[in-house]
């Protein structure tokens, strides 16, 4: 039998066929069930979710710590030659080994750069069910070379692709490479569990694991879950990450409204007057 690919799932014994998760539900490789991905989305593949426009993981790094699993097209091996544990911002590093003609192999370092490895750990992620924050090459490493078959060699991804699939390269098992060129990478990867909303001042217009960012100054929200911030009027200003904009008055805004200004025949009714203290740390 075989295991329903991510994004798929039968929920019954003896089937013939698996079903395509629904909008707004998600299942890893060999799922008996979809996931309902709430407040998030799920990813086009319906391998994961993602939090949508206005949101952003609940818990950042949320994926926990333990042993990565591994995936039936690619994998990472550690110093051990075993699947590598997550550090408490989940990342791990290792070897990158991709599965073809029913057998494992290295990937020769040649060309082989961080959008090579960000397409490497996306495929890893989408087959597991994580999102992946970012991948790289890693350029020296502790891990042994291996060995056996050399799948890959001359890769080369734009960092767009889902998979190694949709790369070039120069044929399977065409190299010019002997292990001691085997390549590593390092995955960080986040499974959402969960989205929360941007709260006002902030803003999300991406549909992925970004963090909400402060509006910047001259700029606001004030709701939450914006996907945008909206300039302030003029005579109007507002600092980074505001919910509103204050009335300049009786003076008026700078061009860029991040500030009043005093206008033609006034000036600042407290020379000086910020008052005593500490300054705040700007954004």
């Amino acid at each position: 039998c075989t295991s329903c690919e991510a994004g798929r799932y039968s929920s019954t014994p003896s089937s013939a066929t698996c079903l395509a998760c629904e909008v707004g539900k998600a299942a890893t490789t060999g799922s008996s069930i979809c996931t309902t991905c709430s407040p998030g989305i799920s990813s086009g593949d319906r391998s994961h979710c993602i939090c949508g426009l206005g949101s952003t993981p609940a818990i950042p790094g949320g994926i926990g710590i333990g042993q990565l699993r591994d995936a039936s097209s690619v994998r990472i091996r550690d110093a051990s030659n075993n699947s590598p544990t997550f550090d408490s911002e989940g990342v791990v590093s290792g070897r990158a080994e991709v599965y073809h003609n029913g057998q494992w192999g290295t990937i020769c370092d040649d060309d082989f750069g961080d959008s090579d490895a960000l397409v490497f750990c996306r495929q890893v992620g989408n087959e597991l069910g994580y999102s992946v924050i970012s991948g790289t090459r890693v350029s020296s490493s502790n891990t042994p070379d291996g060995s056996g078959q050399i799948w890959l060699d001359n890769l080369a991804c734009s960092g767009s692709e889902e998979s190694l699939d949709e790369c070039n390269h120069g044929g399977w098992g065409s190299h010019d490479c002997d292990h001691s060129e085997d390549v590593d990478v390092t995955c960080k990867f986040l499974q959402v569990d969960e989205c929360e909303a941007c709260p006002a001042g902030k803003f999300s217009d991406t549909i992925d694991t970004s963090p909400c960012t402060s509006c910047e100054a001259g700029r606001y929200s004030s709701t939450p879950s914006s996907a945008t911030c909206l300039a302030c009027e003029v005579g109007k200003a507002a600092t980074t990450g505001s919910s509103i904009c204050t009335t300049c008055s009786p003076g008026i805004s700078s061009g860029d409204r991040s500030h009043c200004i005093c206008g033609l025949g006034s000036t600042p009714a407290i020379p000086g007057g910020i008052g005593i203290g500490q300054l705040r740390d700007a954004s």
